[in-house]
């Protein structure tokens, strides 16, 4: 409870209401990266292993939420994105091979490391290992011809630009 795929339809965290519309922005790549908070809830972090039980939790919402993306963003390529704790590194990665043995080609692995000494208050990234996992984004989805649509042959588009006074 409490994960992100819970809140994706709010366009305020803190507010069920109003709701996203997802047809104003149309993404070519969307990119998750789930598990470190997740890994904490089931005790990795305490043990440094996480169920069988709570790993094919895990495995089933990440893969209804791929799902839900692909509902909502037709065309769409998901770079799923594991962060540095071997177990989320695995996870992820069994979850892209499963997608992509039951037929979808639109969903892409990549992962970052742990940056020793790269983080501050409670192990979140200081500006320069976020740095450093932004270059290894960047570099991933450079791989998989982002631009172009997963299928469908729908374009992605941007139908509305925000103006600078929406900012202010």
């Amino acid at each position: 409870s409490g994960n992100v795929p819970l809140y994706f339809d709010r366009a305020l965290i803190i507010s069920e209401n109003p709701k996203w519309d997802f047809s104003k922005y149309l993404p070519n790549v969307v990119v998750v990266c789930l598990g470190l908070n997740d890994y904490n809830g089931f005790g990795g972090y305490t043990n440094g292993t996480v169920s069988a039980a709570k790993k094919e939790s895990f495995k089933t919402k990440y893969h209804q939420f791929i799902t839900t993306l692909r509902n909502v963003y037709p065309g769409v390529k998901v770079m799923a994105f594991a962060a540095q704790v071997d177990w989320i590194l695995a996870t992820v990665k069994e979850i892209v091979e499963e997608e992509k043995t039951s037929g979808y080609n639109d969903v892409f692995y990549a992962d970052f490391p742990y940056y020793t000494g790269g983080y501050v208050n409670n192990g979140h990234p200081n500006v320069a290992t976020h740095r450093k996992i932004a270059d290894r984004l960047i570099a991933a989805i450079e791989t998989i011809n982002a631009w172009t649509p997963a299928v469908n042959n729908i374009p992605p588009k941007i139908v509305k630009i925000p103006s600078k006074q929406q900012f202010t």
